[in-house]
């Protein structure tokens, strides 16, 4: 069930109890009270565990919202750049600007770094490593096991 159609069920609820305690007002026989008494209880309690479920979705949802915002936040600070220039090789450069990571904490700076383009694309953040090997100076991923030529180190900057 949707969040608005939800509130509608439950501002239903409230509507019905209400006109159940009018008829309970005007009732004459204890019968009539017990049975208006009964159908509010069940209304109300309707009314309520649908109030909780949507205040339940509302959280789930708000949390939700605030993991892509942090995730596009965190995204948005890198650039796409060719490692070596006419190989094809790409991965993601972060420049060193500070950044801030949430409201009313203070920026934060990180070193000018690569990240693994393929581990970036599927929401790993893993910073290439330099080495060296047999194949001469490559970047490596800890994260998938790939290895990138090295080159020398490029100067890249993030255009704004």
């Amino acid at each position: 069930m949707g969040i608005a159609a939800s509130i509608v069920s439950a501002i239903g609820g409230v509507s019905a109890s209400l006109e159940i305690l009018n008829k309970l007002l005007s009732a004459h026989t204890s019968k009539e009270v017990a049975d208006a008494v009964s159908d509010v209880q069940s209304k109300l309690i309707t009314a309520h565990t649908v109030a909780l479920a949507l205040q339940e979705q509302v959280a789930e949802q708000a949390e939700e919202i605030r993991k892509l915002r942090e995730t596009a936040a965190e995204k948005a600070r890198y650039q796409l750049v060719e490692i070596i220039p006419g190989r094809g090789v790409f991965a993601y450069f972060y420049d060193g600007t500070p950044f801030k990571r949430a409201p009313r904490k203070p920026a934060v700076s990180e070193p000018p770094h690569y990240i693994c383009q393929r581990c970036f694309n599927k929401g790993i953040k893993s910073v290439l490593q330099a080495t060296s090997g047999r194949h001469g100076n490559l970047w490596h991923c800890t994260e998938c096991g790939r290895y990138l030529p090295l080159g020398e180190w490029p100067r890249h900057t993030v255009e704004p």
